[in-house]
């Protein structure tokens, strides 16, 4: 003799396993859709000129710095390591400052960076 939840489980249909199957796939593609990005992330690139970074607020551009800061003429960082130290201290200034940063001669030379 079956009890009744034996029963039931019987009259589950492969319909109805798609159904819930679809119903947890779009809860969970919603969860992903909605969940807060991290505030910044830093893409190092490689120009023609040198390296540069790019500065990403919640996965768009915020700031595009294909040249030294400050520099004249159109020169990239000589490394990619210098690009990445730069834009992390970008970073570090924009979650600790407000408005964008601006990066000083002095600033530029204590993170090894060459000014002119």
């Amino acid at each position: 003799m079956k009890t009744n939840a034996a029963h039931a489980f019987q009259q589950i249909t492969a319909k109805q396993v798609m159904v819930v199957c679809f119903v947890l796939l779009m809860c969970i593609l919603i969860y992903h859709r909605i969940q807060p990005r991290p505030g910044y992330e830093l893409l190092v690139t490689a120009h023609a000129t040198g390296w540069g970074y790019t500065i990403l607020q919640q996965g768009k551009p915020l700031i595009d710095q294909p040249v030294v800061p400050g520099s004249s003429g159109s020169a990239g960082f000589q490394t990619e390591i210098q690009a990445q130290r730069v834009g992390q201290y970008v970073i570090q200034k924009l979650t600790t400052q407000p408005g964008l940063p601006t990066l000083t001669p002095d600033e530029l030379l204590k993170l090894g960076i060459p000014t002119q």
